[in-house]
């Protein structure tokens, strides 16, 4: 699996098919574009994945250095942000 990224217009992605979306998803990372915007991605699972558990990773000295840096009284309730992000406190 590739780490790049390649744009697919959405009509092109739909004249082709799911199948062939799938298999370009497996390759690389396609952002469906609309007007030559960006609308969608479509990834694969085990790329996704791993991406995901790396961001959960880095976060979590960001937030240890937030709860020991913030004000008591921030606007925000950082265990919030711990539960919205599916990570729990201390791993």
């Amino acid at each position: 699996m590739s780490g790049e990224s390649v744009s697919v217009p959405m009509a092109v992605a739909s004249s082709r098919g799911v199948s062939w979306l799938a298999r370009e998803a497996g390759r690389h990372r396609v952002v469906l574009t609309s007007h030559g915007r960006p609308a969608a991605v479509v990834d694969a699972v085990g790329r996704a994945d791993a991406e995901m558990e790396a961001l959960r990773t880095a976060v979590v000295p960001v937030l240890e250095w937030a709860a020991t840096h913030l004000p008591a009284d921030a606007p925000f309730d950082l265990s919030e942000v711990w539960a919205r992000l599916g990570i729990e406190r201390g791993a």
